[in-house]
């Protein structure tokens, strides 16, 4: 709300402001274990991404006494979207409105499953991505609302190209692929 996040319980009827910034917060995910929460702000020029995390023994984000915030990815760039992996441990984001990168906290690296050339956003929710079930792949949308828009299965570890598939339209089955 008016650029904040807050966080109510459904349960117990009760609600808490999470940030007060004069920056613009968007783009709230809760990690996979409902105990983090990942979220752009703008607090330094450009969008970059933030996480707010339950201090241990907290039950929750509406229960009484402090929360832990930190900026976990920087740039010189927007980075906006950021959506957690299934284990929780990885966070993809739309870098630049061009690109898709993983951040992994376990590893402390960044992957590019897919890169620029590929997905230009001219506003926010044009294009999109999500994670498969199992964490190893992104899919993701592909080229722009200015031109054709296709769908990418990425590999979320960038050690693969994309793979289009399909093509302006057309549906590309393999027969008889067991993966």
């Amino acid at each position: 709300s008016r650029g904040e996040i807050y966080v109510a319980s459904p349960g117990s009827g009760r609600s808490r402001r999470i940030t007060s910034t004069p920056a613009f917060e968007q783009h709230l995910r809760f990690s996979p274990d409902g105990r983090r929460l990942v979220f752009c702000s703008e607090r330094d020029g450009v969008s970059e991404i933030f996480e707010v995390a339950l201090p241990e023994g907290r039950s929750g984000f509406t229960a009484p006494g402090g929360l832990e915030e930190k900026k976990i990815i920087s740039s010189k760039v927007d980075l906006l979207f950021p959506a957690y992996s299934p284990d929780g441990n990885r966070i993809a984001y739309l870098d630049n409105r061009t690109s898709i990168k993983v951040w992994d906290r376990v590893n402390n690296t960044t992957a590019t499953p897919l890169p620029p050339g590929h997905v230009y956003s001219y506003g926010d929710g044009d294009i999109g991505y999500e994670w498969s079930p199992d964490g190893r792949f992104l899919l993701a949308t592909l080229g722009s609302l200015v031109g054709d828009m296709d769908i990418a299965l990425c590999d979320a570890t960038g050690r693969k190209p994309p793979v289009n598939l399909f093509q302006s339209g057309r549906i590309l089955l393999i027969p008889n692929h067991k993966n």
